[in-house]
Order: C-alpha cells, then sequence, then structure tokens
C-alpha cells in the first residue's frame, strides 16, 4: 500500500543519515536516493526536500547536490517551510564552501541566518555559525570566525540550559502525574473499603425485616475479615451507618450471637 511505501521510504531516509553521521557517505547517498525515488513516485513533496536536504549534508558531487538543494528551497518555498529553508540555505552555504566558492557560500549563510532568526531556530541558528566559522577562516577573517565560533559556543550552552531545564520540569510533571494517580488509586481502595463494610453491615444486622434466621459463614477468613474492620472502626472512634449497635457475627455451630471487637 501507500503507507507501506511512505514507511519504507522514511526508514531509507533515517539509515542514511546514520550513515552520514558515521562518514560512511557512499552508503547514506544510496539509502537517500532509495527514499526519495519512493516519495517522488508518491509525489510526497515534503518528504522529497527532506530527502533532498539530507543528500546534501556531506561532501560529494556538488554539482548534482547544488542541484537538489535548489529543487529543494524551490519545495520549501512552495510550502512555505521556514525552518526547512533556513537548513537548506545552510546546506548550500557549506556547499559553496566545499567548492570554494566563499562569497556565495557567505550570502547562502546569511539568506539562512535571517530566515532561522525570524522563527528562533536555535538549532539551525547553530549550524550557521559553525558553517559560517569555517568559511571565514577560510578567507583568512580570523577575527570574524573567532566571532561566529564564540557565538556558537554561547549559543550551544544556552540551549543545553534550556534541555536541562525542560528535563527538570518533564520529571516533575511525571511525579505530580504519579502523585495524582496513586491519590486516585488510594480513594477507589477507600470506596472499595466502605462498600464491603456497608455489605458487611447489611449482612450481619439485615435491617428490620431480618428474622434471626441468617446463616453466614464462619470460615477462619472472614472471622479475621470482621474483627479487623470492627477493630479498626472502634480505634477511630466511629461506628457503623446503623447507628449505636456493633457488627454482629452469628456463629452457626454456636446458635448465638457474639459481639467482634
Amino acid at each position: 500500500t501507500e503507507n507501506d511505501s511512505l514507511n519504507l521510504a522514511l526508514c531509507y531516509n533515517n539509515r542514511g543519515i546514520i550513515h552520514t553521521y558515521i562518514n560512511e557517505f557512499q552508503q547514506a547517498e544510496r539509502f537517500l536516493k532509495q527514499a526519495l525515488a519512493i516519495n517522488r513516485s508518491s509525489k510526497n513533496l515534503k518528504s522529497i526536500a527532506s530527502n533532498l536536504n539530507n543528500l546534501c549534508l556531506f561532501e560529494g558531487n556538488i554539482e548534482e547536490q547544488l542541484e537538489w538543494i535548489n529543487e529543494a528551497i524551490i519545495i520549501n518555498k512552495h510550502l512555505n517551510a521556514t525552518w526547512s529553508l533556513g537548513e537548506n540555505y545552510n546546506n548550500l552555504g557549506k556547499l559553496y564552501y566545499y567548492a570554494h566558492k566563499y562569497p556565495q557560500a557567505i550570502a547562502a549563510l546569511e539568506k539562512a541566518y535571517q530566515l532561522a532568526l525570524n522563527i528562533g531556530a536555535k538549532g539551525v541558528i547553530c549550524d550557521n555559525y559553525e558553517y559560517s566559522a569555517l568559511v571565514y577562516s577560510a578567507i583568512g577573517d580570523y577575527r570574524t570566525a573567532y566571532e561566529k565560533q564564540t557565538s556558537l559556543y554561547a549559543l550551544s550552552k544556552e540551549i543545553q540550559s534550556e534541555n536541562k531545564l525542560r528535563t527538570v520540569e518533564q520529571r516533575i510533571a511525571q511525579e505530580k502525574l504519579l502523585a495524582q494517580q496513586q491519590k486516585e488509586e488510594l480513594q477507589q481502595q477507600e470506596y472499595k473499603i466502605r462498600l464491603l463494610r456497608r455489605n458487611i453491615v447489611t449482612i450481619l444486622i439485615g435491617g428490620p425485616a431480618w428474622d434471626g434466621r441468617l446463616i453466614l459463614p464462619s470460615t477462619p477468613d472472614f472471622k479475621i475479615l470482621i474483627r479487623r474492620q470492627n477493630l479498626e472502626i472502634w480505634r477511630k472512634g466511629t461506628w457503623n451507618p446503623t447507628g449505636s449497635l456493633p457488627l454482629l457475627f452469628l456463629t452457626p455451630a454456636l446458635g448465638n450471637m457474639k459481639k467482634l471487637w
């Protein structure tokens, strides 16, 4: 089915990215191209643009990669995908850096920076600082390269702090949720206990119509349960809903009624 094909394309894309991160660029390109072929047949524009962008994450056939990244830019402009456009222009600048076309690289990176800045895309800005430092270092502008590196360090540290804060907030939220769940479970248990007590009272007292002929189980477990319930009620100073009478248990073997304290 079409969904199966799209899922397969996503798997190919993700595997291509993994190979990119471990510097296995030929394998990365092979899987990314397989993903691209599937998405082109499905006319999935967003995924097509993503595959094209990912094919430009490393140095390869620069002329072919420039075609890919410019196609991705056209698609993302059509989709009004600003974040993706920022990534595209970052990669375009990096491709120009690989090709030693430094003025074009600076222009593309400046475009990427403005797009990312407008939407607060800090991750894209970090990449922009990194690539810009490489370009300015290559042209001998070490002061600007140093400034870009300093900005990269500061922003990376800020993102790291935000991630730590987000982790703390998530942990606090999880603890609150767990406490609420435990409270609800406790309330449910208390409700079951109250219900059990009412049932025992109904059985043992029998109500106004009870004629004394009710025969109740006299097993040890049942007796222990009743004793525990009565002891708890007696210690708390609260009695059963019927009023002043304690709970009574009928022992069939003796045929009489005994108070259970």
